[in-house]
């Protein structure tokens, strides 16, 4: 856990993956929300959620008004949220995926006429014959849905057992929170750090090594 920002209201930090950021079932770990109060002496409220296998920028509320006004924020979809992720095959241009979205009893979010409605927009940034880097930005705020969109359209993320296999083999999931923009606020754009396990796998691949 590295703490990006922090003022008298917030603090950001870039999470690791594998890292947790609220209890969960069979958590043994103390998660970041716990860590955080730690740290600061007082409880810190989490205002939304990374999956544990997803790096990137979290934030966290220092008090309860500011965690429901970014909740809110959240819940509106007027918070900027930018991803990347390294998927599965040859993916060019832009688009969105507009797919309804339902979470299932297997604890996997799938695409269903029965579910709510969803939308992704994705923006390549470089791709090869075997494996794309792209930038995503979720309209909605889903369970899973970035996984699960990218599933549905065939390019599932390197390392996602959950939700595809690829033939590149990846050492963890491969979906990074690189950046959050809070609109009409004075807090800056936060953003995070590419891995460097990210990093070089995307570089080793897109050379061509795979």
């Amino acid at each position: 856990m590295e703490i990006i920002f922090e003022d008298a209201h917030l603090i950001v930090v870039s999470k690791a993956c594998g890292e947790t950021v609220v209890f969960g079932r069979n958590l043994k770990e103390k998660p970041l929300n716990y860590l955080l109060s730690e740290k600061l002496g007082h409880c810190v409220y989490p205002v939304h959620r990374l999956d544990k296998e997803t790096s990137g920028v979290c934030l966290f509320a220092k008090d309860p008004q500011t965690q429901r006004r970014l909740s809110s924020l959240f819940e509106a979809r007027k918070i900027k949220k930018t991803y990347w992720a390294l998927v599965s095959g040859k993916l060019e241009g832009q688009g969105s995926i507009d797919a309804p979205l339902k979470l299932f009893g297997s604890g996997r979010t799938g695409v269903s006429k029965e579910g709510k409605p969803s939308s992704t927009l994705y923006r390549a940034l470089q791709s090869c014959q075997s494996a794309s880097l792209l930038e995503l930005s979720p309209l909605s705020g889903r369970r899973h849905q970035i996984r699960a969109h990218l599933y549905f359209i065939g390019h599932p993320i390197l390392g996602d057992s959950l939700y595809g296999k690829s033939a590149i083999a990846a050492p963890r999931l491969m979906l990074h929170a690189l950046k959050i923009l809070i609109p009409e606020s004075n807090w800056p754009s936060f953003e995070s750090q590419i891995p460097e396990d990210f990093e070089n796998l995307y570089r080793r691949i897109l050379s061509q090594e795979i």
